[in-house]
């Protein structure tokens, strides 16, 4: 048995490591921008409070953003001379942590400590939070606190309780006293209720894994085939080396953020550059945009097949519906579902459409002042476009199976 001062110190060693490991992403770059410009005599506290705003950013925190007359006159930009948003997340940012906090919460039970690591762990991310939180409170771009205190944090806590999850309800105490109360409500339940719940989910679940993979496969083929544009894209802005690395790494930490677009696009929903904008299988509507390469792999005009695309959501909610649907045939023992089949198509319709609901709302928000208050997804038009595309795939592959099995 480890004793309790060498977990609490392993413990702050690997929440140290990862704030660092992520905070590194935004910091490293901050610090080449500044070296490759020392001579312009801007202080390096300015570099180093724009990497710790943009991780903060990447993990949920808003900030209100005021720009000196003298520097919004440099910037000839409808709007960046009056105070504005900043929401856009870098979503790979809070998902590193999220992964990197998992494996600390398996480390800390394989430790053997179901309580001292993971509050040791969370305490010290905290307190690393909170004073870098500290050190980016300024007028000029001014965290909304209560999101800088509480987010960063919360999404480490979250990956630790999810990589500690196996030992919870056998480590006595209140954890397992709620692990039993909930596992006996679950056995309340009805058969069939609990068995089509948990297969709907199941199938959300799994439909929506297959789109998001589709969705980050067409992005792939997309920058390949407008590889040429986006070369041209880097060239014109002239940012030489340390310009086009930091760049490609505000492209890269946006990944998570385009394979979400991708999937609005696939759905029918589309996704917007700007207010007045549009990006959709029926055609693109753009105006000014952010200048970043990535945005060359957008299609100008009509698309492809169009609506066609279409297909992609309602065949993955047709395919996992009529795996769920064998499943359920299996579990209750027979192939005449009767209403239960409905029930099965609707919570998968429901659950993908509250799922991307949170998703469209995590993946988008403002990227600057006028009309780039709307960058991304509308979360609900993307929520009633999946439910309309899984629904009817959900319907035919909860149902038609029945049919053809009454059938014969």
């Amino acid at each position: 048995m480890i004793p309790k001062i060498a977990l609490i110190a392993v413990s702050v060693r690997e929440a140290l490591l990862v704030f660092i490991s992520v905070f590194a992403i935004a910091f490293v770059p901050a610090t080449l921008a500044w070296l490759s410009s020392v001579t312009a005599g801007v202080g390096f506290d300015i570099f180093a409070r724009a990497a710790v705003d943009v991780w903060l950013l990447g993990h949920g925190v808003h900030f209100e953003m005021t720009f000196p007359p003298s520097v919004a006159a440099a910037f000839p930009l409808p709007g960046i001379d009056k105070p504005f948003g900043l929401s856009l997340a870098p979503l790979a940012f809070g998902l590193l942590t999220a992964l990197l906090s998992i494996r600390f919460g398996r480390r800390t039970i394989e430790l053997g400590s179901q309580f001292i690591g993971p509050i040791t762990g969370t305490v010290t991310f905290a307190v690393l939070n909170t004073v870098i939180v500290l050190f980016a409170i300024t007028p000029g771009a001014m965290p909304v606190l209560w999101r800088a205190f509480l987010l960063p944090p919360l999404i480490f806590l979250l990956g630790v309780i999810v990589g500690a999850r196996g030992e919870i309800g056998r480590s006595g105490g209140a954890a397992e006293r709620v692990a039993t109360r909930v596992s006996t409500w679950v056995r309340a339940l009805d058969e069939h209720w609990r068995a089509v719940l948990e297969l709907g989910l199941r199938g959300a679940a799994g439909l929506l894994a297959s789109l998001a993979a589709f969705a980050a496969l067409l992005l792939a083929v997309l920058v390949i085939a407008s590889f040429p544009q986006m070369v041209a894209l880097y060239e014109g802005l002239h940012a030489g080396a340390a310009g086009s690395f930091i760049l490609t790494l505000i492209q890269l930490m946006l990944t998570p953020n385009f394979v979400l677009w991708v999937m609005s696009w696939l759905t029918g929903a589309g996704f917007a550059i700007g207010v007045g904008s549009s990006v959709s299988p029926l055609g693109t509507q753009l105006g000014l945009v952010p200048s970043l390469p990535i945005f060359g792999v957008i299609p100008a005009g009509q698309v492809w097949f169009g609506y066609a695309w279409l297909a992609v959501p309602v065949l993955a909610a047709l395919l996992w519906s009529i795996a769920m649907r064998r499943r359920l045939v299996m579990r209750l023992g027979g192939p005449h579902l009767g209403g239960w089949a409905w029930i099965g198509a609707l919570v998968t319709a429901v659950a993908a459409a509250v799922i991307v609901l949170l998703l469209a709302w995590m993946a988008s928000g403002s990227a600057g002042p006028g009309r780039l208050s709307l960058v991304g997804i509308v979360p609900w038009q993307m929520a009633v476009w999946t439910f309309v595309d899984v629904g009817i795939g959900a319907v035919i592959g909860w149902l038609i199976p029945g049919r053809r099995s009454r059938l014969g």
